[in-house]
């Protein structure tokens, strides 16, 4: 099964549909343990991975009467069937409930309307990407699996990432995704993604073997922020170092897709490897399409989405006409949908 869109009626039931589409895409399942809260822990090839909820923290209330819930997740080197929680597992950065490396992802109380899981298919590596309607216009995204190595021959490099967004309307952060409360491990430089780098990966004076949160140790590909000029500014993490602006003309006849490089630092941070780039998503513009709109391009299919929620410029705190919801702008990726 390489594509899905369903729905669940609460967290619990969204691991348990993952765990069904990962075994139906040849995962194997370590356990599913059903909690409260549940746990799970899936594996493929070199990827092992866990998730779950920790008790008293689903659903809590976020101020207001607005109430939010997680799920957190952690890479391994091998998963323990007698060890039914996120944390702990042999290899892993996460070593307790309360361990700040692990991935969280929010927004994720309540029904959620839709959900969507994309996988690899083809010569694509192995990975799984995780689109989740959260409630009303918003948007959670986590994924996990193999960078594509574009034709390298280190060995795989596995990578995890997962969303936080900080997205109730009372919050001066909810329209300014540059806001320190926003963490898209997607990119890399963040605290919500783990990556793990084995033997005969990196060259001498980097990182040894190991699972590492990406951040300090990853190249920033890109800036997060209101203005334009921020993108464009050639200044050491600015977009121009690594990136193509994702800001295109609308009239120019089509939507460019932007592959997502993942780069690893050395030690002194002075240079960087190039690992790969992340598989199935591509970085884009949502400005002239709703959500979960499809666009062929060649033979390929791709659904976008808002990074959380498609909003516009000028509702942004920046703007001209501030408004207090939870607003990305014309941020999107773009899912591949291998059927």
């Amino acid at each position: 099964m390489a594509y899905q869109q369903t729905s669940a009626t609460d967290y619990d039931d969204l691991l348990d549909k993952l765990v069904t589409f990962a075994v139906a895409d040849g995962w194997t399942q370590s356990y599913n343990a059903a909690g409260p809260p549940r746990q799970i822990g899936i594996y493929k090839g070199d990827c092992h991975i866990s998730f779950g909820a920790r008790s008293g923290e689903n659903p809590y209330d976020r101020g207001g009467g607005q109430y939010d819930a997680v799920i957190n997740a952690a890479l391994a080197t091998a998963l323990l069937p007698g060890t039914p929680v996120y944390y702990g597992h042999t290899g892993s950065i996460v070593t307790t409930d309360t361990d700040p490396d692990r991935i969280r992802i929010n927004d994720l109380y309540g029904s959620l309307t839709n959900v969507w899981f994309f996988s690899g298919g083809g010569a694509d590596p192995d990975y799984i990407h995780v689109v989740v309607q959260a409630g009303g216009e918003r948007y959670v995204h986590f994924g996990f699996g193999i960078l594509d190595p574009l034709g390298q021959t280190h060995p795989d490099v596995v990578f995890a990432v997962g969303g936080y967004y900080e997205w109730w309307d009372a919050s001066t952060n909810c329209h300014r995704p540059e806001n320190s409360a926003h963490e898209f491990g997607h990119l890399a430089d963040e605290n919500y993604a783990q990556i793990r780098i084995q033997a005969n990966t990196l060259p001498s004076g980097y990182a040894s073997a190991g699972i590492y949160k990406t951040e300090g140790n990853m190249t920033l590909v890109m800036t997060r922020a209101d203005q334009d000029s921020d993108h464009w500014a050639a200044q050491p993490g600015k977009i121009l170092d690594f990136f193509f602006p994702v800001g295109n003309e609308l009239t120019t006849g089509g939507t460019s897709l932007y592959s997502v490089p993942w780069l690893f630092q050395e030690a002194a941070a002075v240079s960087h490897v190039y690992l790969g780039r992340l598989p199935g998503i591509r970085l884009s513009n949502i400005a002239q399409f709703a959500p979960a709109t499809e666009l062929t391009q060649g033979t390929d299919v791709w659904t976008i989405f808002p990074w959380k929620r498609k909003g516009l410029k000028e509702n942004l705190a920046i703007g001209g006409d501030p408004i207090q919801t939870c607003n990305t702008a014309e941020y999107a990726w773009a899912l591949k949908k291998n059927t």
